[in-house]
């Protein structure tokens, strides 16, 4: 028998770090998850391209329709773009909205703490 060989994964002190960015998006409506997911991602190819954006690899983590925040996760070095990308954003569905980003932390639980 051949047996397959695995390939190693990444040690973590090679492995780029991560950013987690709190944001809220002031809205008279809850929006959806798939609806942010989607704008975001458009405002993101729109500024930086296909490139800019797989370089800087930004996904919505988590996202609360009750008071329209989400958690964004992207690169250490490229938070002042995913900041300023964010800003971009004016309406999702045809509803307005205006974003305000609330923390920047390297923990998920530092900021799930602030966002209750």
């Amino acid at each position: 028998m051949r047996l397959k060989k695995v390939l190693n994964p990444i040690p973590p002190t090679l492995r780029e770090k991560k950013r987690y960015i709190l944001f809220k998006l002031i809205c008279d409506e809850p929006l959806g998850e798939s609806d942010v997911n989607f704008a975001v991602n458009d405002a993101f190819l729109s500024l930086f391209g296909s490139f800019g954006s797989a370089k800087i690899n930004p996904k919505l983590i988590e996202w609360h329709s009750q008071g329209n925040t989400g958690i964004l996760k992207c690169e250490r070095s490229s938070k002042e773009q995913v900041i300023a990308a964010l800003q971009f954003l004016k309406e999702i569905k045809r509803k307005r909205v205006v974003p305000n980003i609330i923390s920047v932390s390297g923990t998920l639980r530092s900021l799930r703490e602030l966002a209750k």
